[in-house]
């Protein structure tokens, strides 16, 4: 079974947690850590969350590359096996979390290049007759 943890700064992983469970209210394989808002110490509750889980496909989700969060979760990948998605967004997080299967480093290069392909400018369809299929 995949296994979820979204860690960001502030609260943007609380944010798509609760949108997650606006679509899939039975995600009780996700969880979320908020860096650096209650508790400054990100590295401490990042390795008690790990620990807690001790799931074989774990996957973490940050939210910049080269970010402090992201950093943390690249250092402590060393001592721990699990998978690490950086960028995050709603798009990526739905189409794991539906995916049953034991996800791959494979699927998940997939589906980041499907994720990346929900970013436009929207105002470059606005006047093309293909706009209707978005």
């Amino acid at each position: 079974m995949n296994y979820f943890v979204i860690a960001t700064h502030s609260t943007y992983a609380e944010g798509l947690y609760n949108v997650i469970k606006f679509f899939k209210s039975d995600c009780d394989n996700v969880r979320y850590i908020n860096a650096y808002v209650e508790d400054q110490e990100f590295e401490k509750c990042f390795r008690n969350t790990i620990e807690d889980i001790k799931q074989e496909n774990l996957i973490i989700f940050t939210d910049m590359a080269g970010g402090s969060v992201n950093q943390v979760v690249t250092n402590i990948s060393r001592e721990y096996d699990y998978k690490i998605v950086t960028g995050v967004n709603l798009p990526l997080l739905l189409e794991l979390l539906f995916n049953p299967n034991d996800l791959t480093i494979e699927d998940l290069r997939n589906s980041v290049e499907n994720a990346k392909e929900q970013l436009m400018v929207i105002e470059e369809f606005k006047d093309d007759e293909s706009s209707d299929e978005l």
